[in-house]
């Protein structure tokens, strides 16, 4: 597996976790997502040999209704199927 494969493959996974999230926190069914950012967590590499990356995070935003938020997403293939937790992203505060 290659270093970005698994952050390929959850995707569709992670979107849909973000995009149910968003929708029942806006009160807005049609709400959609987009990806802004999509990161590889690297395994240690304690054995000697090469683990490949079992997690990945996201940030999406989703918006709808007029509104708009975002969320930070892990995904992990550790467990069968693959698995998101979806959280808050905290976005700086502007003067």
């Amino acid at each position: 597996m290659s270093k970005t494969s698994f952050a390929f493959s959850a995707v569709s996974v992670s979107v849909t976790a973000a995009q149910q999230q968003g929708s029942s926190e806006l009160g807005c069914p049609n709400a959609t997502a987009d990806v802004r950012r999509t990161e590889t967590l690297e395994e240690p590499q304690t054995t000697g040999w090469y683990e490949a990356p079992h997690r990945a995070v996201y940030i999406i935003d989703v918006g709808g209704c007029g509104k708009r938020t975002s969320y930070l997403v892990a995904c992990s293939d550790l467990t069968k199927p693959a698995s998101c937790t979806v959280g808050s992203v905290q976005e700086p505060a502007h003067d």
